[in-house]
């Protein structure tokens, strides 16, 4: 089996990745990433046989329990990295203050999906926004995480009424069905995100870096983005740790 459909062998068997398993139950594994880009990145796969090829920016589409469902696992997986962080002494702020643990969890934590995903079967990045990690390598890693080729979860909520689809992006999939990392199930609905892989590369290589805490832009200057970065880092954690994603 090759790499790309190493979460299949996850889905058979959650022992194979028990180094990197937080949860499962009959749904979903949550698990951290291989190679997390930031101080905290987790993972949701969907178990479901019926869901696990579908693109991730077509699954929910059509199916408002499924999304309701992996919407509670994300709520969820948001509660585990904050558990970590203060676990961890990590946040300058106190599990006692809500306020400020729900906005740290609501703006800083982010759950969403690739618009080409490289590996092949469904899962949901959730993933801190400082980008704090060793593993976190040129710009294309950056950007996929910090542009539209990073959908976040709640713009893929299924539309309420065949009014809302209309006014999608009306995209046609089944003209961008199959990309460089290979094919999914072509379905001929629109969506509302673009899936074109030439201008989704596009994205990534040529957005200019933006930093994700104050907005500053450094053009293609990455190794200054993460020299700021770090220095945004040390202002918001409680420590600065060569690396912290234990």
């Amino acid at each position: 089996m090759s790499f790309r459909h190493v979460f299949q062998k996850y889905i058979d068997n959650a022992d194979a990745c028990l180094d990197l398993l937080l949860y499962k139950d009959e749904n979903v594994l949550i698990i951290k990433d291989g190679f997390p880009k930031a101080l905290r990145h987790y993972l949701i796969i969907p178990k479901s046989p019926d869901k696990t090829q579908i693109h991730p920016l077509l699954v929910f589409q059509k199916d408002p329990q499924f999304y309701k469902m992996i919407e509670e696992y994300v709520t969820k997986t948001k509660k585990l990295i904050m558990d970590d962080l203060f676990a961890a002494g990590l946040l300058k702020f106190d599990k006692t203050d809500t306020l400020a643990t729900h906005e740290f969890m609501n703006r800083f934590i982010k759950a969403g999906v690739h618009s080409i995903p490289s590996l092949s079967n469904l899962h949901i990045h959730i993933i801190t926004q400082d980008f704090y990690s060793s593993r976190l390598k040129h710009k294309k890693h950056y950007n996929s995480f910090t542009t539209e080729f990073f959908v976040e979860f709640y713009r893929l909520e299924p539309p309420q009424t065949d009014l809302e689809d209309q006014m999608g992006y009306g995209y046609d999939s089944s003209s961008s069905q199959n990309t460089d990392d290979g094919p999914y199930p072509t379905q001929s609905i629109s969506v509302r995100h673009e899936m074109d892989p030439l201008k989704l590369q596009n994205v990534i290589s040529k957005s200019p870096l933006k930093c994700t805490y104050c907005g500053a832009t450094f053009a293609n200057r990455f190794v200054h983005l993460k020299k700021h970065l770090q220095e945004e880092f040390v202002k918001k954690f409680a420590v600065a740790p060569e690396d912290t994603n234990s």
